[in-house]
């Protein structure tokens, strides 16, 4: 599985920032707009978000009514 670099991102975000089009075609549909980009720079990616294993403890503490999010830092 092939997924973007670090600097493969740096470039994305810049083109979304510069071109509204991408942008909007990155917002409507990431996966494909990515893949087409990916083929434009001579890229092949198959992989976007890397997802960490579920944790083996229960969720509910983490989303359920009573989670406050601790303060802002800064």
């Amino acid at each position: 599985m092939s997924s973007p670099t670090d600097e493969d991102w740096l470039e994305i975000h810049k083109k979304a920032w510069t071109d509204p089009a991408f942008r909007e075609n990155l917002e409507s549909d990431p996966t494909a707009t990515l893949r087409a980009y990916g083929e434009s720079v001579g890229k092949t990616y198959t992989q976007f978000v890397k997802m960490p294993p579920a944790p083996n403890e229960d969720l509910e503490k983490y989303v359920g009514d009573e989670y406050k999010a601790p303060p802002a830092c800064c």
